[in-house]
Formats: structure tokens, sequence, C-alpha cells
């Protein structure tokens, strides 16, 4: 889900004419957009009705296998027609071009561009959870509810403007100029209801992508327990593990390559930036000197102020230096994650050494006996 670009996927051309387009061409773009609606509105119906039963325990097999597959079966449509349109619109571009002739061996969309779509992710993984249809699960389908009904109504807000419809309209507007003043206000009115509900869009959009981050990442735990953890013999448990392995190298690859699937990694690390590098630094560190100092005056043994302290920053160097150093870079290595804030960073470059710790330590003795 990308705003403004949901099915017409931008493609970048280096010529500053327009890509010339046929009639046919229109008409086939036209039922293209159809078949693309068709399949949302789809999805969207078909995972209520599975919900629907879910949520009020009505125990319909065949209404729930129906639904089930025929969610999972409209994504499937969706994201291939998508993945067609990024084919038919790269594929147009070249010859436009002159950079692909009919001699000319290429791979209009190789696979390593393939692999970075995240329509192509969204296909392995309806592809996962349909071999494993048996395996039922309404985190299963939830995602792909989400996508169509953002995708959806980022359509009919900022792209439906642009569809054969209204170009017919606009058509008959130059036919018919005593009903362009009607049509200009019923169009503006149009116009005015989509404003309005734009900023809604733009509200719920981050929330709702977040959610299924969650839900990717919980799928994890989903796919154990109902597919392997549950199984009924050894071939299902089999197919589980192959259906696990499969979701966690695309999820990989979603990770790498798509940044909405990164708000629910870069929310976990940032909550533990915050905790080791902010909060648990202040109270190891900064606390445990003001303390040392007030009971500098009380301590007659200097050894046992010293083991304590020495303690304290032990463990806040520790900590510090396993996540920034090992678990975060390790991360940063195969997932690209936000930038550390600020201050956080601040803190793990003036962090005390034991050594100037126990300078400060030895001038507060000194000053105590004076």
């Amino acid at each position: 889900f990308t705003q403004k670009n949901t099915f017409d996927d931008s493609v970048e051309i280096d010529h500053d004419e327009a890509l010339q387009t046929t009639t046919f061409e229109k008409n086939k773009m036209f039922l293209l957009y159809q078949l693309w609606l068709f399949s949302h509105l789809s999805t969207i119906v078909t995972f209520f009705v599975y919900f629907r039963n879910v949520i009020l325990k009505k125990n319909v097999q065949k209404n729930n296998n129906f639904a089930y597959l025929t969610c999972l079966s409209s994504s499937m449509w969706t994201y291939s027609l998508v993945l067609y349109r990024i084919y038919t619109t790269k594929q147009k571009t070249l010859l436009f071009t002159n950079r692909l002739t009919e001699n000319t061996m290429m791979a209009i969309l190789p696979l390593s561009c393939l692999f970075q779509t995240e329509n192509f992710h969204l296909i392995v993984n309806c592809s996962l959870f349909l071999l494993s249809n048996h395996n039922k699960s309404i985190f299963k389908l939830a995602s792909f509810a989400i996508f169509s009904w953002l995708n959806l109504a980022n359509f009919l807000l900022y792209e439906f403007k642009n569809t054969k419809i209204e170009e017919d309209n606009v058509l008959n507007d130059e036919n018919h100029a005593d009903e362009e003043t009607e049509n200009n206000a019923d169009f503006g009115t149009l116009q005015k209801i989509k404003d309005a509900f734009k900023p809604l869009l733009h509200l719920v959009a981050k929330p709702l992508l977040f959610l299924i981050t969650v839900i990717d990442m919980y799928q994890f735990i989903n796919i154990y327990k109902i597919d392997i953890q549950n199984a009924d013999n050894t071939q299902d448990k089999f197919l589980g593990v192959v259906v696990l392995s499969v979701y966690t190298v695309n999820y990989l690859l979603r990770l790498e390559y798509v940044e909405n699937s990164r708000f629910f990694v870069n929310f976990l690390t940032y909550q533990l930036d915050t905790i080791i590098g902010e909060q648990l630094y202040t109270l190891l560190t900064q606390n445990s000197v003001v303390m040392n100092a007030n009971q500098s005056l009380k301590l007659d043994n200097a050894n046992e102020m010293s083991t304590a302290s020495k303690v304290c920053y032990e463990i806040s160097n520790f900590m510090n230096s396993f996540w920034f150093n090992w678990c975060r870079h390790g991360i940063n290595i195969l997932v690209p994650l936000n930038a550390v804030n600020d201050n956080i960073l601040k803190n793990q470059q003036h962090v005390i050494t034991n050594v100037e710790y126990f300078g400060i330590l030895s001038n507060q003795k000194v000053l105590s006996e004076e």
C-alpha cells in the first residue's frame, strides 16, 4: 500500500515524450481496473463472511471453506494483476525508448526486481496459506483484507478520477455543452466528498499498516501452532515445516525491501533503545554517581562503595555494548533500521568508564576527609 500509487506502479521514463496509448490499450486497462476492483471487493466481503462465522462460532464447514479459499484466491488474483501491470508498463517503456527489439533477448521483469516487489511477497504468502488451507486461521486472512481496504480506499479517493468512466464523461461534456455546468457542479461535489475523507485515510493508514506488521510477526507463532504442533500426521507436520521455512525467507525479503513491513521491527528496536540506552543508562550510571556521592560521607570502607559502583557500571556497560554493538548492529545488517535517537547516541558516546568513575570517587573521598 502506497499513497496515490496503488495500481499503476510508477515506471521511470527518461524520454520527455509521453507514451502513446491506443483505444485497445485503454479498454484493456479499464478491464484490468474492473478485475482489480472486483478482486479487492471479493477479498473484503469473503473475509467478513469468514470472520462472522468464526466470531458467532457457526459450524458451517462448507461456507467457511468457500469463504476462506475465495479470500485467498482473490488476494492472489489482485497482486498478480498488479505484477502484470508492472510487466506491461515496463515492456511498453522499453519499446518506446528503443531499448527492446524483436531480436533482443532480455528480462523485462528479472527475478532480482521481482523479489523486491511487495506484491510478489504477498502472492507467495497467499500460495503458502492456500497450500495449507485445511489449517484455517483468521490471522492468515486479516492482513490481506486490510491491504484490500486500504488500496480500495486509496483508489476511490485519489485515482478514481483517472478511470475511463470520467474520461467518457469529459467527452460527453464536449458534445453536450448545455449540460457542462451541471456536470461540473456534480464533479465538484464529488471532489469535495473525496477531499473530506482523505485526512481520515491518512489518519488510519499508518496504524493499520502497523497492525499488519504485528500480524505478520505473530504469523510465525500461528503457523507453528496450527500447522506443526496441531498436525494430525507426519505429512501435515512436514508441510507445516515447509510453509514456516518459506514464510521466514519471504518475511526477511519483505523486511529488506519493503519499508512498511518494518514498522513493528523499528518500534521494538526504538523501545529497546530507550530502555537500554536511556532509562537503564540513567539508572545505573548517572544516578549511581549522585547516590555514591551522597553516601561517601557515611561509609568508612571505600572498597564496599567501589564494589557497588563497579557492579552498576559493569551492568550498564555490558547491556549497552551487548545491545548496540552486537544485537542492534546484527539486525541492521539484515534489515535497514531507523537511526538511533540523538540523545541516546549521545549517552553512548559519554558513558563514564570505570577508571574515570573511580577517579571521581577518590576526589569525593579526599574532599569528605578534608
